[in-house]
């Protein structure tokens, strides 16, 4: 049910209704604006630029698909978000995937986070309602560098999520019209070489910190490698 559930007022705020919502955190972003070398804030401008680079905000144009999509970010989070339609959900689709390999492309930048169904206000504003409170919680169930989609949301979703060993379902960055051999062999080097450095624990001044990013680099190489094979 997309009613509010907030109470009766919900329905008297402008632009507050159901919206397809994909909530998507930054990973590492905290543990490098911790550290304000030079080299931890160059990646944090280089992430930075890549984002304000690839946000558009809504488009204008009702004749095209996507024209209900808003994006917006705040903090280490990007938030999308659309109507609820078969055509609007495969913009959404689409963006989600070529903002989350793009990312994974251009600096090896890991994504985790969640889409919803639900009601929501987006706008240059605000962003929140239901449908941000569960795809919030989604990105926090995630642990891996996935992006999570709920039971409500699947059925818009369909054929562009995949079962993970967990069994919970998360969408498919590595199908995305950004992603080829040249993309997925050149992050799997990168990743390789990542997975290195986390095993080399004087580099890490703490031990754990080293295998909550082999965890994460690692699901990302098993699912790069069943790209690969795939292609």
């Amino acid at each position: 049910m997309l009613g509010p559930i907030f109470g009766n007022w919900t329905a008297e705020i402008p632009g507050y209704g159901p919206r397809l919502l994909a909530h998507i955190d930054l990973l590492g972003w905290e543990e490098l604006t911790r550290k304000p070398d030079a080299s931890t804030l160059d990646r944090v401008a280089s992430c930075q630029h890549l984002i304000e680079k690839s946000l558009r905000g809504a488009a204008v144009s009702r004749s095209q698909p996507g024209w209900s999509m808003f994006e917006s970010q705040y903090s280490d989070t990007v938030v999308f978000s659309c109507v609820p339609t078969p055509t609007e959900a495969s913009a959404l689709i689409e963006r989600t995937r070529d903002f989350c390999a793009m990312l994974l492309y251009e600096g090896l930048h890991l994504t985790r986070g969640g889409i919803a169904l639900g009601n929501a206000r987006h706008d240059a504003g605000a962003v929140f309602g239901p449908a941000v409170i569960e795809a919030y919680r989604l990105e926090k169930t995630a642990a891996y560098p996935r992006i999570l989609v709920s039971d409500g949301a699947a059925p818009l979703l369909a054929g562009a999520t995949r079962d993970d060993f967990d069994g919970l379902r998360f969408l498919d960055i590595f199908q995305s019209g950004y992603s080829g051999l040249e993309w997925g062999r050149s992050i799997r080097t990168a990743v390789e070489a990542e997975l290195a450095r986390t095993r080399d624990l004087a580099k890490y001044s703490d031990p754990a910190t080293a295998l909550n990013h082999r965890a994460k680099y690692g699901w990302v190489l098993r699912h790069i490698d069943a790209f690969l094979a795939e292609e």
